[in-house]
């Protein structure tokens, strides 16, 4: 039994990059250079939820994923 949400690792790990690509604000965020990896993001964000109620800080989060995905943003 797979546990992959659309291709991510879980639910929340898929919610959270759905939000950094699709959400203008979030998205400008991960483009910033300043913001090198996840735990940078984290500590810049001025809320702890995505709209749909995932904690950014969640332990489920794929944070490997999250940091390929900044770093693909800012390519």
């Amino acid at each position: 039994m797979t546990t992959e949400y659309n291709g991510w690792k879980n639910y929340e790990t898929w919610n959270v990059a759905l939000w950094l690509n699709n959400d203008e604000y979030l998205y400008d965020m991960t483009c910033k250079s300043r913001i090198s990896d996840y735990s940078d993001l984290l500590k810049a964000l001025p809320f702890t939820h995505t709209p749909d109620d995932v904690d950014f800080h969640s332990p489920e989060i794929d944070t490997d994923a999250m940091d390929a995905l900044i770093r693909e943003n800012q390519e």
